[in-house]
């Protein structure tokens, strides 16, 4: 599947209606992916046929080799312009990297920032009254997430929203969070989407790039002391990919873990009660540390790129688990089964149980690994668990337990979750 959509991308860019209905209901399908990880990890006689592996060992030994395993597999379905997520390892990458991690500020700081926007948040449901409802999406995860990491960008952070209109940047934030979750879905999608989705992300990237285009000078200045000898052509690229990969998947893994969470009553009640035990919950740092192992257990569960494709440039061999190593011919891409891996009995002891802060038997790392591996591990790791704890904590201190709104409380959007209504 995952080298006949990266070739289609490269060709059509378009698939049919069909594959792509099936090919985004499947990747919302984290038991199933569980299965078919289990069976692959089962008879890895199967790699042979077809480039896929679930076991720990080769999705890391995979991602440790981007030589071999390129993540140039993106670059095709990289609407918004080059960014280096598609880009092959070597100097360039690193160089990239380095100007996306000076463009973030620090995780603790983005925590803070997203601890003060929720409790605000919360506050002004909760004045007045003991029960409400709300859309997880649009309420409280999309303006959070982007008031948040507007930080990154200073002064220009309020004129990024705004864009070419000039209008007040909380009034023109539902058509920015739509841009950046078009862009970020097709780089899910790509290979197999439909004329129309395609049309739509590639607008959407067409717009984003103008929004930053006509604040670009704000946003050099605001970021000109920690990047002093990046081109405006550089700030411009990196602040596009910021934005498109920062925002739509801290608010999906939100979602993802709200989800879980809402299916674990006795986990979300015990959360709770701990929640009501600090003076000031937001900063207590032992509560902050149960919430995160928490999101992480969570999110291994339902992780947001539960499948990642690596291109394969030159012919190589992997070991999938068999008696003998299989191969791959050049052009062809490799399909790893992260939600495979962090399920495998080989890298956690009982993987199928729901244990926080669970022990990693191969390597303490894989705990993160819902975030990548090894030195192309997201840049953003850290800032995305700090805001998602603070969020996470802020729901847990509503009157009353969140739950669904009704039967079609979830409502999606192709791959993304478009909207999650939960009353309390």
């Amino acid at each position: 599947m995952a080298d006949s959509a990266v070739h289609r991308s490269q060709v059509t860019g378009v698939g049919s209606g069909l594959l792509y209905r099936v090919y985004c209901w499947v990747m919302r399908q984290p038991r199933l992916l569980r299965l078919v990880a289990a069976m692959l990890r089962r008879w890895p006689l199967a790699s042979q046929w077809a480039p896929v592996v679930a076991r720990r060992d080769a999705v890391v030994a995979a991602l440790l080799r981007p030589g071999s395993f390129s993540n140039v597999a993106h670059a095709p379905n990289l609407v918004a312009g080059e960014f280096s997520i598609g880009m092959e390892d070597g100097p360039r990458y690193h160089a990239e990297r380095k100007t996306l991690e000076a463009m973030l500020r620090t995780g603790r700081r983005l925590g803070q920032f997203s601890a003060v926007l929720a409790r605000r948040r919360i506050r002004g449901w909760t004045k007045g009254a003991e029960h409400g409802h709300f859309d997880l999406v649009d309420d409280y995860l999309a303006p959070l997430v982007w008031r948040t990491m507007k930080r990154s960008f200073g002064p220009a952070g309020n004129a990024l929203a705004q864009g070419v209109s000039g209008a007040d940047p909380e009034r023109v934030e539902q058509q920015l969070f739509l841009e950046l979750r078009h862009v970020a879905a097709h780089l899910v999608v790509g290979g197999v989407a439909t004329p129309g989705t395609q049309a739509r992300a590639e607008e959407a990237g067409h717009a984003l790039n103008r929004r930053v285009g006509a604040r670009l000078g704000e946003v050099s200045q605001a970021l000109g002391p920690r990047l002093p000898t990046c081109s405006h052509a550089d700030i411009h690229r990196n602040t596009v990919g910021l934005m498109w990969v920062s925002h739509p998947v801290a608010v999906q893994a939100g979602v993802h873990l709200m989800v879980e969470l809402l299916r674990r009553r006795e986990w979300h009640l015990k959360l709770r009660e701990q929640a009501r035990t600090p003076a000031m919950p937001w900063l207590d740092p032992a509560l902050r540390q149960t919430v995160r192992d928490v999101v992480l257990e969570l999110l291994r569960f339902r992780p947001v790129f539960p499948l990642v494709a690596r291109a394969v440039p030159s012919a190589t061999a992997f070991d999938a688990g068999d008696v003998r190593p299989a191969a791959v011919s050049a052009g062809r891409s490799m399909l790893l089964m992260v939600i495979g891996a962090m399920f495998d009995p080989a890298a956690t002891e009982r993987p199928g149980e729901f244990r926080p802060g669970r022990e990693w038997n191969r390597n303490a790392d894989d705990r993160y690994m819902v975030f990548g591996y090894g030195h192309r591990r997201c840049p953003g790791q850290e800032h995305a668990l700090e805001m998602l704890t603070s969020m996470v904590i802020g729901l847990l201190l509503l009157p009353h337990p969140c739950r669904l709104a009704h039967r079609k409380a979830l409502a999606h959007d192709g791959p993304a979750v478009a909207h999650l209504h939960l009353v309390f």
